[in-house]
């Protein structure tokens, strides 16, 4: 079994998990200060849809409630999840990944909204192009050239 942590700051997160803090690291423990996670990382978000994104050394993860890293990128920015998609950025491009932590739709926008609860589109901005998508990353509907503010002002 499991060591509990003896720590200096704890936190209820969710019903049965709670962030602890320990010497400026965090980890998530249970109700009976079970270990979910070791206390190594540099901050944990709160959760959403069940799932916590957590860093350390400046690398992005994703952990379900079990603490177990579903998603996790060096470098690279993990976004919330919504609609069953979460945005991450890589190279300041966007892209999609599901919840399993594949990547959906390759970063490769400049901006983008997430998936329209009605539409199930989303709106993107590409080399200066602003059109919609579907899941599979498939423009739909006419693209258009978007203008830049010094466009307005510098001509």
């Amino acid at each position: 079994m499991a060591q509990k942590h003896h720590v200096n700051h704890r936190q209820q997160y969710d019903d049965d998990v709670f962030l602890v803090k320990k010497n400026k690291k965090f980890g998530l423990v249970d109700e009976n200060n079970n270990p979910i996670t070791s206390v190594i990382y540099d901050d944990i978000l709160p959760p959403e849809n069940g799932l916590f994104r957590a860093v350390l050394n400046d690398e992005w993860y994703i952990l379900n409630q079990q603490g177990k890293v579903m998603i996790g990128w060096a470098d690279h920015e993990a976004k919330y999840f919504l609609r069953g998609v979460a945005q991450i950025i890589i190279d300041e491009k966007i892209g999609f990944i599901d919840k399993a932590g594949d990547i959906m739709i390759e970063p490769q926008f400049d901006h983008a909204s997430y998936f329209d609860e009605e539409t199930n589109l989303a709106s993107v901005e590409k080399d200066g192009k602003e059109f919609k998508i579907n899941r599979q990353g498939k423009p739909v509907g006419k693209t258009e050239q978007t203008l830049h503010w010094t466009d307005i002002f510098l001509t």
